[in-house]
């Protein structure tokens, strides 16, 4: 059998257990008798468009929608628990975004006072003189590492 064909039958079959709490065997009987007969008009077909062609317009496919009503009818809908504790509601959502926004706009608005104070700092460490100094030998010895490191690559 085509496997898209058995993909289709097997949905349509697992529609019944998926959806209905079925606790009765002689409907559990019916769905498996009804889906011997399905699988056998899968077998008769090359693909899956011949298979949902022929299954449209067979009685089995009136006998499966007549199945389904009366298992409907008869037995409890499967209810399904979601998870949904990490679901913002839209008053949550407004206010984290209303949050975000603020952060944002106390970043932008501080930046430069705080780009000055760090300037101001930087330039009164370095007037120290013990610490300006060493401050002055890292970076020389910083910049003559990065073109050492650069000559050492070239000649590999």
């Amino acid at each position: 059998m085509d496997s898209i064909v058995k993909m289709s039958i097997d949905a349509r079959k697992s529609a019944f257990t998926n959806a209905y709490e079925i606790n009765d065997q002689k409907y559990l009987d019916k769905i498996e008798d009804l889906f011997k007969r399905i699988n056998e008009l899968g077998e008769s077909c090359n693909d899956a468009t011949e298979f949902e062609t022929k299954f449209a317009a067979s009685p089995l496919n009136q006998e499966y929608n007549n199945l389904f009503v009366e298992i409907g009818s008869k037995f409890k809908p499967i209810t399904y628990e979601s998870d949904n504790s990490n679901v913002q509601t839209t008053g949550e959502y407004l206010l984290e975004d209303a949050r975000m926004e603020g952060e944002l706009l106390f970043d932008d608005l501080t930046m430069p006072a705080r780009h000055k104070a760090r300037e101001e700092f930087d330039s009164q460490v370095r007037d120290i003189p013990v610490v300006g100094e060493a401050l002055q030998a890292k970076q020389t010895f910083d910049l003559f590492k990065r073109f050492k490191k650069n000559k050492n690559d070239e000649e590999e």
